[in-house]
């Protein structure tokens, strides 16, 4: 997908619910008094800056409310002169301050409370918590950082005043929402010398003079995700030495692959051999992927060798080269983490001319992680 750089203004929205019942007297939480429930959203919004238009926001731009019962059932909330409870209070709101104050006559039942933000539209096919939760969207559509899908939700604790100042039968439900997705962020490179026993490089220095890179892919993601969730479908191809050019040619576009124009040959850091596209141009190439328990999505790396020049020739032969992680040390497969090999993550994707040489290309990069923050990640090849 395009490069972008992500910043979080927030780990989360949290929704706060307020309940109580429609008198002062103190109540069990068991009884059959109906009950009211004050709403306030708060921490909404997420920035992310895009290249194309930078300082950009993706805010969370819809979201709907569900009252659910232990069955799964789902309840309407009133207005408070609606005492025959005839007009049901909406609960799909595209601007925070749409929201009502104050929803009333919610069944006793009523023990949790269940937030879909970005959904679209208001979500009316789904009879309950089974059918709500059975909905799903698919990978591609969840690379756009303004339209993710997020579900949350939270049960009722008993505790708290209303906006009436009423102190009897309260309940209250924090609700953070999430995104159905991950993040996995690339924002630097790092071409180490060879040092196997740590007593420094053998042979001294690196085997390339310049190395192009010239493509980054994802590879091992699932298709397709309820927000259950359930994950299912997607691309996981057998990458080796004999497949892995036929499996890059053959992403020409799309949210999965980007196409780099780096060049490290010791120029932009002599010693180390980095490349830090975050730090020179505020950017990083980004994947959303829907988080699997057991599985590990997979980057890959096209690169071309030159090797130094053998007298009498005055340029050195090219090699056609790749890198495919097997494995991201660090990857917790959470929602709405974001794992992170970058300079400032300490992690960037590093690798050295064994993980070049090794026959299968495989090589293990580190991640950081914290949840809707920054993660850092370590590839391993």
């Amino acid at each position: 997908m395009k490069i972008k750089t992500f910043f979080l203004t927030a780990l989360a929205a949290s929704m706060i619910f307020v309940s109580c019942s429609k008198d002062e007297q103190q109540q069990s939480p068991t009884d059959t008094a109906l009950k009211t429930v004050q709403v306030s959203l708060a921490n909404l919004t997420r920035g992310y800056q895009d290249p194309v238009a930078t300082g950009d926001k993706a805010t969370l731009n819809n979201f709907q409310i569900f009252f659910v019962d232990a069955s799964g059932a789902f309840y309407n909330g009133y207005a408070a002169t609606d005492l025959t409870k005839t007009t049901p209070l909406e609960t799909y709101f595209s601007l925070v301050s749409d929201i009502p104050s104050t929803y009333h006559y919610i069944d006793a039942n009523v023990t949790k409370v269940i937030v879909v933000a970005n959904y679209g539209s208001k979500i009316t096919t789904a009879a309950n918590e089974t059918a709500l939760k059975a909905l799903s969207t698919v990978i591609v559509n969840q690379q756009n950082v303004a339209n993710l899908w997020m579900i949350g939700e939270a049960a009722l604790v008993s505790g708290g005043t209303d906006d009436a100042g009423h102190t009897s039968n309260i309940y209250t439900a924090n609700v953070s929402v999430v995104p159905l997705v991950a993040r996995i962020e690339v924002g630097a490179f790092q071409y180490n010398e060879y040092d196997p026993d740590g007593t420094g490089p053998e042979p001294a220095g690196r085997k390339y003079e310049e190395l192009a890179l010239t493509q980054l892919a994802i590879n091992n993601y699932g298709g397709t995700s309820t927000l259950a969730p359930a994950v299912s479908g997607g691309v996981s191809a057998t990458i080796n030495n004999t497949t892995v050019f036929t499996f890059l040619d053959g992403l020409i576009s799309g949210w999965y692959t980007d196409a780099l124009s780096v060049t490290m040959d010791g120029t932009e850091s002599p010693t180390a051999w980095l490349h830090d596209e975050e730090d020179a141009n505020g950017k990083v190439w980004a994947y959303n992927v829907f988080p699997q328990s057991g599985v590990v999505p997979q980057l890959i790396l096209r690169l071309t060798g030159t090797l130094p020049a053998v007298p009498p020739a005055t340029t050195g032969v090219t090699e056609a080269l790749y890198l495919a992680t097997s494995a991201l040390t660090g990857y917790t497969a959470q929602r709405g983490y974001v794992y992170k090999m970058t300079v400032d993550s300490n992690t960037p994707f590093a690798f050295d001319d064994d993980d070049l040489e090794n026959p299968e290309k495989c090589v293990v990069v580190s991640v950081t992680v914290t949840p809707w923050t920054v993660v850092a990640v370590t590839p391993v090849f």
